[in-house]
């Protein structure tokens, strides 16, 4: 069958070659998950920010203390 062969042949490029071609074409991924800094357009976000309400995620209401515990 035909996606037998391609599979096979897919893996070990993937594998094998994607990282040869990636280290010498300078590519890394980086640790943070972040764009290199010079894709970065700072000018752009700070405008987004401005304009963008800013979310509340979460707001402490009481403070739950167990039996045991030190009251601080």
């Amino acid at each position: 069958m035909y996606t037998t062969p391609q599979i096979s042949v897919q893996l070990p490029i993937s594998v094998v070659v994607l990282p040869h071609v990636n280290e010498l074409s300078g590519v890394k991924e980086p640790d943070t998950g972040l764009a290199p800094p010079a894709l970065w357009d700072i000018a752009a976000d700070k405008q987004a920010m401005q304009q963008e309400q800013r979310l509340q995620v979460a707001r402490c209401t009481k403070i739950i203390i167990a039996e045991g515990q030190d009251h601080r």
